[in-house]
């Protein structure tokens, strides 16, 4: 019999992407199982995203992880409620989260690290080991770290944040809506679109991918092609002048995040992620999901979940010309797309499925919990 537990998620972000993505499914998926979740999350998309999903949410704006306001009204909150359970999610979350928690004895606390693997850096340093520092000090206030994978996991130990023996690797759950859904493939005549979907910022590596499409462009294909780039961020203005850069105005559109995701991916013919840093690779599950071929990088947890020319293409990060030619080939083979599409899809739907995920993470629940015990027990003697 699977113990009922309340549960407090944390996550400092209030949009619908990456952690707090992560954090509206795994909340509805635990719900279903009957446990009692809270979420406590800043004012954005998410919040009425959660009261359509009759969750029940707390908000509260954080600004950065030494925010003391935000950090009274989280303990306020677990004060309040009283759970089993505190789940944190990435920085301000994991970092606020911890803190208000660390003094309530009775909760065992979970953190999630979506984030940091050896590839991925911030553009200021002094910033970047402010933060890993502060991974590692907010380590002692954890019971158990979820890595969403393995390339994460092996960072945090190489590290040195977070000892061997507290960790455990759980990739992030499939969005449900993408399990019922399979590529659109088009009638015969119709560009065959190239999508690619994540923040217009330096780690996504979309310059690479513009040299490479203009690559393409030169390339003799017996069909036309088009790309479109869904995300806004804070390379756009560079993103958009590297286009006219290449002259591939007439081939390439940037679109912001749409509201029915499944439904734009159903139409991409193929897919890319040319990320030089890349922990959850959430996008590329989604569209392998669907059925969708997809080439990446061989950066992060990438090559985890994509397996050259079984499941999907890895070329080598910023290579333009070894990414055009897998594009190449992949719009010149009806087969071989249909081949590594179908493949993608049995691989996420075996690995990402909700039900094995959630059981694995109501075992780290229950991990976290005895730990907290003991620790308990050992401080009494």
């Amino acid at each position: 019999m699977i113990t009922k537990y309340s549960i407090v998620q944390i996550v400092g972000d209030g949009t619908m992407g990456g952690a707090p993505r992560h954090v509206f499914i795994l909340s509805q998926a635990l719900k279903k199982r009957g446990h009692i979740v809270t979420v406590i999350c800043p004012p954005g998309a998410m919040v009425s995203r959660l009261r359509e999903a009759k969750i029940k949410v707390e908000v509260i704006a954080m600004g950065s992880p030494l925010d003391r306001k935000a950090d009274h009204k989280i303990r306020a909150v677990l004060h309040r409620v009283k759970p089993d359970i505190v789940h944190c999610h990435g920085l301000r979350g994991g970092w606020l989260g911890r803190l208000a928690a660390r003094k309530l004895k009775s909760m065992a606390v979970v953190y999630t690290e979506h984030l940091w693997t050896k590839d991925y850096h911030l553009t200021n340093r002094v910033w970047e080991e402010f933060q890993l520092r502060g991974l590692k000090l907010m380590d002692r206030y954890t019971d158990v770290t979820i890595a969403i994978s393995g390339s994460v996991k092996a960072f945090l130990i190489e590290r040195h944040i977070t000892p061997r023996g507290k960790l455990v690797v759980i990739p992030n759950m499939l969005n449900p809506d993408f399990i019922g859904s399979k590529r659109y493939l088009k009638p015969s005549g119709l560009p065959k679109i190239i999508g690619s979907i994540g923040s217009l910022n330096i780690q996504k590596g979309y310059l690479v991918l513009l040299e490479a499409l203009a690559n393409l462009r030169e390339k003799k294909l017996p069909h036309d092609w088009r790309c479109q780039i869904i995300g806004t961020g804070p390379l756009e203005r560079i993103i958009r002048r590297h286009i006219k850069k290449f002259k591939l105005s007439s081939l390439v559109s940037i679109k912001p995040s749409a509201d029915d995701i499944v439904e734009t991916m159903r139409h991409f013919y193929c897919y890319v992620q040319n990320s030089r840093a890349e922990t959850a690779a959430r996008a590329v599950v989604e569209a392998m999901a669907l059925g969708v071929p997809v080439i990446v990088t061989n950066r992060g947890a990438l090559p985890e979940i994509v397996h050259h020319k079984q499941n999907g293409m890895v070329v080598s990060y910023g290579n333009p010309e070894q990414l055009a030619d897998a594009l190449s080939k992949i719009l010149f083979d009806d087969n071989l797309a249909r081949r590594l599409g179908e493949a993608g899809r049995r691989e996420v739907l075996r690995r990402f499925a909700a039900r094995s995920i959630i059981d694995r993470i109501e075992k780290v629940y229950a991990k976290a919990i005895s730990n907290r015990r003991f620790k308990r027990n050992i401080k009494k003697r």
